[in-house]
């Protein structure tokens, strides 16, 4: 990058012809002053006579306002950014010594070939791009070439970058489609193809779905994704195990040479609380990768069926939308009622109470709130034009609306990526913005510090605070308020949008699980925010402490130990938030471990205790054929090329002969007053100090 400075000085109001005019009276000035001084010397006269001059010519030019005009030009090399798939799947092929030791060596060849046209920027990515460290190591658990993709577009802006050149296997394993990102570039795209894409016999377990939540002594289903490649005619034997002991096998034949099954279990949950199962496939002969044999998987085990009353003003299509939603989880015992049908006596029953539009003007639905506060039953609010506010705010404790029951404005869901108390999946995440506007109550929104927002309200473009979904605990009960009706709308625009309507059943499914889960009444608790965690990933731990009066604080410290199953152990200090307690852990290795956390309020000592596992992350391993023609299509869409990990130098000789890619000049102007410069200041300032200081030592004031 070359780069030159051009100064100039201007007058803004004032002809350049009036420094005469100033030259001519600092002149005449300094003659007056020293031409009669014949007590001086010659030399002193002109010395003298020399630093008034300057400083009667630099007043007079300060009161013109002259400016110092200063361009900056500078030129740019094309920039082509090299994306190195840093995947631990790379090793697993049969090329590992190449890309070990001569890839690395032809990877700085192309650099330096490049050097002379191009600046030429390495990064390694993995779930994202670094180009802190230009040689790849091939150890990254994951692999994601959309979010890599869609890093570079950002860091793209106002840079001269020519082409991004993508040395990948193709194998993606989180996130977007890497076509799609590719395309939304604005630049194109050179492959380079790395890895086996022959399919070597092997055997994987793909994945295993199953419900996060069952109940205690009800069978529950598992649907393992058997994938196999190249092992035609054998069998393969697949068993599940709680822990060690075996609960489950099957026998399966391969029938293909690209074979993939489900194979369906059913299992019967027989022990409360979290419970931990493998699914294993015996290895096969001639199988080259082992890794990906064995899956483990997590189920939270319950006591029992959970009753739900929806309980609403009025008809309203939201109640089928619900029922369909609630009742999918064969958990759930939904009844649904019209709000003069209910009964406060018959609450006692159930364990989430859902209000829709409620409560109103209507004392029977006065009532039920009073009884369900009474037996802390928790309570879903779905606020619409008929919801009573004031009566709403009587009873919602961290969130009240001070404005009209009549007014509404249409809101738009914003994540809240805050929100510890579940997570929800990206896909969810990602539609949840581009649903249809809820009709939320209008008005000034109060909120308590215990209430957790997970979606925030976006009035047209403007992002706001404004709760759209927010969760309250309190010492007996929990809540949640989903400020608007038109969760039906919702429902159709997943469906428009992604063939299905997981997201908004999702929403509402782990809504309704984290209220009818039983209220952790305890002053001090500590919770992990995934149990279920893969190696390589955070560990978010949130701490509570209540006082006597039942408000959070955080002035103690909260120690935390944690221990693996070798009995090592790994001291921790939570950090304070606002009102609570938070601390996130680098990745830990894989394996079991168990938690203690201690603090100390006034004389009691509190502790908690848990424990999680940590599953080896297979996802580098559960595939490892390369994706060429992905790669190829690719390029071929992006207007790049596509070419083989041993042509890297034909690689550099196709960017050097484009004639497209060139520097870029840019420039910059600023323009300052002369008397903002410091400089001239100081320099009025010492030549007036030097003929004082003269004329003083010569003798004449």
């Amino acid at each position: 990058m070359n780069s030159m400075l051009h100064t100039t000085i201007h007058f803004s109001e004032h002809s350049a012809w009036w420094l005469l005019l100033c030259i001519f009276i600092a002149s005449a000035y300094a003659f007056l002053l020293y031409y009669p001084a014949k007590h001086f010397s010659k030399s002193a006269r002109r010395l003298l006579a020399a630093s008034r001059w300057l400083i009667v010519f630099m007043l007079m030019v300060f009161l013109f306002s002259p400016f110092i005009t200063s361009t900056s030009s500078r030129e740019e090399k094309p920039i082509i950014i090299f994306a190195q798939d840093n995947s631990a799947s790379l090793l697993q092929s049969n090329r590992k010594d190449f890309y070990q030791n001569q890839y690395l060596a032809d990877l700085i060849k192309f650099k330096e070939k490049c050097a002379d046209k191009f600046d030429v920027q390495i990064g390694n990515f993995g779930e994202s791009i670094s180009f802190a460290i230009q040689k790849p190591n091939f150890s990254a658990p994951k692999t994601a070439i959309a979010a890599t993709f869609q890093q570079i577009e950002k860091s793209a802006i106002n840079r001269n970058i020519a082409a991004v050149v993508l040395a990948s296997d193709g194998i993606n394993n989180i996130g977007q489609q890497p076509l799609t990102a590719a395309q939304q570039l604005a630049f194109p795209v050179y492959t380079v193809c790395m890895g086996d894409p022959r399919a070597q016999k092997d055997i994987s377990i793909k994945d295993v779905q199953v419900n996060e939540v069952v109940f205690k002594d009800a069978q529950f289903p598992v649907n393992v994704n058997l994938k196999a490649y190249a092992l035609k005619g054998q069998k393969a034997s697949v068993h599940i195990y709680q822990k060690e002991k075996l609960i489950s096998k099957s026998l399966v034949n391969i029938n293909q040479d690209d074979f993939f099954c489900t194979v369906p279990y059913s299992i019967t949950a027989s022990t409360v609380g979290l419970q931990t199962y493998a699914v294993k496939v015996q290895s096969l002969a001639g199988e080259q990768n082992r890794y990906n044999n064995t899956f483990q998987f997590y189920v939270n085990v319950l006591e029992s069926k959970k009753k739900i009353l929806l309980l609403a003003n009025a008809a309203h299509p939201d109640l089928a939308a619900l029922h369909t939603i609630v009742t999918a989880n064969q958990h759930y015992e939904l009844s649904t009622l019209i709000d003069e049908e209910v009964n406060s006596k018959d609450l006692a029953k159930y364990q989430l109470l859902i209000l829709h539009q409620l409560p109103s003007g209507n004392q029977a639905a006065f009532d039920v709130l009073q009884t369900a506060k009474e037996l802390s039953i928790p309570i879903l609010y779905i606020l619409g034009p008929q919801t009573y506010i004031d009566l709403y705010n009587r009873q919602a404790n961290a969130n009240k609306i001070f404005g009209s029951n009549s007014k509404t404005s249409e809101a738009t869901a914003l994540v809240n990526e805050e929100f510890y108390f579940f997570n929800l999946s990206d896909e969810t995440k990602n539609i949840l913005p581009q649903l249809p506007p809820l009709n939320a109550p209008f008005g000034n929104h109060q909120i308590q510090g215990n209430a957790q927002l997970l979606l925030q309200q976006q009035i047209g473009n403007v992002a706001t605070t404004l709760p759209l979904l927010s969760f309250e605990t309190q010492q007996n009960s929990k809540s949640a308020t989903l400020f608007g009706d038109g969760i039906w709308r919702w429902r159709l625009a997943n469906f428009e949008l992604a063939n299905n309507d997981h997201a908004v059943t999702e929403l509402i499914q782990k809504t309704i699980q984290f209220l009818v889960l039983q209220s952790d009444n305890r002053k001090f608790n500590v919770r992990l925010e995934n149990k279920n965690l893969l190696e390589g990933e955070e560990l978010n731990f949130h701490a509570t402490l209540y006082n006597d009066s039942y408000q959070s604080i955080n002035s103690p410290d909260v120690q935390l130990k944690i221990k693996n199953s070798k009995g090592q152990a790994f001291d921790y200090v939570f950090a304070k938030n606002a009102i609570n307690y938070d601390l996130i852990i680098a990745a830990l290795p894989a394996g079991d471990y168990n938690f203690e956390a201690k603090t100390q309020l006034g004389t009691t000592q509190y502790k908690d205790k848990g424990n999680f596992t940590i599953r080896v992350n297979q996802l580098e391993q559960s595939n490892t054929r390369a994706d060429f023609d992905m790669l190829a299509q690719m390029a071929k869409q992006t207007g790049g090329l596509c070419f083989k990990d041993t042509q890297l130098s034909e690689l550099a000789d196709s960017l050097l002969a484009n004639a497209n890619y060139k520097k870029l000049a840019y420039a910059q102007t600023s323009s300052d007053e002369l008397i903002d410069f410091p400089w001239g200041l100081a320099l009025l300032l010492a030549l007036a100090g030097l003929e004082w200081f003269s004329r003083k030592r010569l003798g004449y004031y």
